[in-house]
């Protein structure tokens, strides 16, 4: 208990120390990251078609709700070791004592499931958003997306002319239509769309 109130106590200082100017340089951070999107979603959806945009927030809609019940799911798993793992934490830190390596394990293999669930969703949510990009846009659009991202920019290792188009749209996908940000730039398009 008394670790959670030294930490709390960091927290609420450090909190409490942020200047004005910091809280200002985050704001307009926040905004690059608006503007850098809008770089990655206006080409694509130049006449904002409402049809197009419809579909492209319905597709991303289901995914976040898929996304709830992962996280959902994996804090009920998390709360069933939030007693051990706090009692070892007050143990390490009041009393100098190594957490236990059952622990450990326990912990490692936890978030080794997390990740491997996590990467198995990102995929199907490629997966998902590609067969409603290949319904929802022409192929004007289509191209646009595999073009727009410079794989190498992602991955050095990858070489843009050894993807095929599919390959190159599914990064599209994975770097720029799964960030929130995206969403978020595609409702305001939406409300704006003929």
């Amino acid at each position: 208990m008394k670790i959670r109130v030294l930490l709390i106590s960091v927290l609420v200082a450090l909190a409490a120390g942020a200047t004005a100017q910091t809280v200002k340089a985050n704001e307009i951070l926040g905004k690059v990251n608006w503007l850098d999107m809008c770089k990655w979603v206006l080409p694509i959806f130049p006449d904002k078609d409402k049809k197009q945009l419809n579909a492209m927030l319905t597709g991303l809609e289901k995914i976040r709700a898929d996304e709830d019940k992962i996280l959902k799911s994996e804090e009920k798993e998390l709360l069933k070791l939030d007693k051990e793992i706090t009692d070892a934490l007050d143990a390490a830190v009041l009393r100098g004592e190594l957490p236990k390596r059952e622990l450990q394990v326990k912990v490692a293999a936890l978030t080794e499931t997390f990740y491997i669930r996590r990467r198995i969703f990102v995929g199907q949510s490629v997966d998902d958003m590609y067969a409603v990009c290949k319904t929802a846009l022409n192929d004007g659009q289509m191209k646009a997306m595999s073009n727009i991202v410079n794989p190498a920019v992602l991955d050095p290792s990858a070489k843009r002319d050894k993807m095929t188009e599919e390959e190159r749209i599914k990064l599209y996908i994975r770097a720029v239509v799964l960030d929130k940000t995206y969403y978020e730039i595609l409702k305001l398009l939406f409300k704006q769309a003929k």
